[in-house]
C-alpha cells in the first residue's frame, strides 16, 4: 500500500507548493491524488497529474455520491428508488455518466485480458479476477460471481466508496487541525520528535505517533462520514427473540453508535472533538472497540487498512510540509452536509511552508 502512496505523494505536495498564500479549496487535488491511488493499485495503471480524464472521473463518481445524497431516503424504497431518475435532469447526467465509466472498464478488462499470460505484468485486482475466471473456465465449472459484468460493478464501487470515504475523512481532518489550534501544535510537535527534517513520514512512524492515531480515529468517529451502512442476510438469521429472512434490509447506524449518548454511553460528550479519549494516562494509543466507522463484523469495510493508511501519510506530510492557516474568517461550524455521505461544509485554509524549527525536547524520566 505504502509503495502506491508514495508515487502519488510528492507529486500532490508539488501541486500543493504552487498554491503557498493563497486561500484554496484542497479537495480537487486531494480527491484527484486519491483516486489516482485506487485506479494504480486495482487496475494497474496511473494517471498523470492533471490528466483531463482523472478529473473527469473524479467529477462523475462525486456527482453519483450527490444524487445519491439527494435522494438517499428513496434508495431504500424498492418502488420508488428510480423516480429521481425521471424528475431530476442531473440524474441523467449521472446516468450517462456510469455508463462510460462502464464502457471505459470494459476496455480495462479487454485490454487485462490480452496481456493474461504475461509473467511480467504486475498482479492488480483485474488480473486476479480474471486469473481466478480463467481457472473457473479450465474446470468446466459455473462463473458463479466470476463474470465481466461483476468485475465491472467491483471496480464501479470501489471507486465510488474508496473515493468519498477517505477524501471526506481528510477534508474534516484538515478542518479540525485549523479549527484547533492547541490539536495542530500538537500534531506538529510529535512529527517533528518522530521525522525530523531529513526525511518524509513513513507508515512505519505510525507506531511512535501515537497522538497522531488517537487524531485520526477521533477524526472518523467525529466525522462518521458513512453513517448508515445496509447489509442483507444471505439465509435466516436469529437475533435474540428477533427471526430476520434472507435477504432482509438491515440497516447499521453507526451515527448513532458513536455520537448517540442514549444508545452508546462509551462515549463522553460525544459532541466534543478530543484525541485524548484514544490515549492512555501514559499517552499511550489504544484501540477502543467501540470505534466502527467502517462497520463491523465480517462485511466491514474492505478498504479501511487502505484508507487508515491514506490519511495517516497524507495528513503527516501535508503537516511536515505547511503551517494550515484558515482561508476565511470565521470558518463553517462542525456541522455536517447531510445526505448518505456526510461531508463538511466547504471551507478553505492558507498553506504555509514549514519553517525548520528544534526538535521538542522529550520529557525527562522520573
Amino acid at each position: 500500500i505504502e509503495d502506491y502512496i508514495g508515487l502519488e505523494l510528492p507529486e500532490f505536495i508539488e501541486t500543493l507548493k504552487k498554491e503557498v498564500g493563497k486561500p484554496i479549496e484542497i479537495h480537487p487535488d486531494l480527491a484527484t491524488s486519491v483516486l489516482n491511488i485506487v485506479w494504480h493499485m486495482f487496475a494497474g495503471e496511473r494517471f498523470k497529474t492533471g490528466d483531463p480524464f482523472l478529473k473527469w472521473m473524479v467529477t462523475s463518481i462525486e456527482r453519483t455520491a450527490n444524487l445519491i445524497n439527494q435522494g438517499s431516503f428513496l434508495n431504500f424504497v424498492p418502488l420508488v428508488q428510480f423516480i429521481g431518475t425521471f424528475l431530476r435532469p442531473r440524474a441523467f447526467q449521472v446516468l450517462f455518466s456510469l455508463v462510460y465509466r462502464m464502457m471505459y472498464f470494459n476496455g480495462v478488462i479487454r485490454q487485462h485480458r490480452k496481456q493474461l499470460d504475461d509473467p511480467t505484468k504486475n498482479m492488480d485486482l483485474v488480473f486476479a479476477f480474471l486469473r481466478e475466471q480463467k481457472k473457473i473456465e479450465e474446470a468446466h465449472q459455473a462463473p458463479g460471481i466470476f463474470t465481466d459484468s461483476q468485475l465491472r460493478w467491483l471496480l464501479s464501487d470501489l471507486f465510488v466508496a474508496g473515493l468519498d470515504t477517505s477524501v471526506s475523512a481528510m477534508r474534516w481532518a484538515l478542518l479540525f487541525i485549523v479549527k484547533h489550534p492547541r490539536v495542530a501544535d500538537k500534531l506538529r510537535d510529535e512529527i517533528l520528535q518522530v521525522v525530523g527534517h531529513d526525511r518524509k513520514p513513513c507508515l512505519s512512524d505510525r507506531e511512535t505517533m501515537p497522538y497522531m492515531e488517537a487524531f485520526i480515529s477521533e477524526t472518523l468517529r467525529y466525522s462518521v462520514v458513512v453513517p448508515i451502512i445496509t447489509h442483507a442476510p444471505s439465509h435466516d438469521a436469529n437475533l435474540g427473540p428477533y427471526i430476520i429472512p434472507a435477504g432482509t434490509m438491515v440497516i447499521t447506524n453507526l451515527h448513532g453508535a458513536l455520537h448517540d449518548p442514549n444508545v452508546c454511553s462509551v462515549w463522553e460528550n460525544p459532541s466534543e472533538f478530543r484525541p485524548e479519549r484514544f490515549l492512555t494516562p501514559e499517552g499511550k494509543f489504544f484501540k477502543d472497540e467501540n470505534l466502527v466507522p467502517f462497520s463491523i463484523g465480517r462485511r466491514s469495510c474492505v478498504g479501511e487498512s487502505l484508507a487508515r493508511a491514506e490519511i495517516f501519510l497524507f495528513l503527516t506530510t501535508i503537516l511536515h510540509t505547511f503551517e494550515l492557516k484558515p482561508g476565511v474568517d470565521p470558518l463553517p461550524p462542525l456541522s455536517y452536509v447531510d445526505g448518505l455521505f456526510l461531508h463538511p461544509q466547504p471551507y478553505k485554509i492558507i498553506l504555509e511552508l514549514q519553517q525548520p524549527r528544534h526538535r521538542p525536547r522529550e520529557p525527562e524520566k522520573a
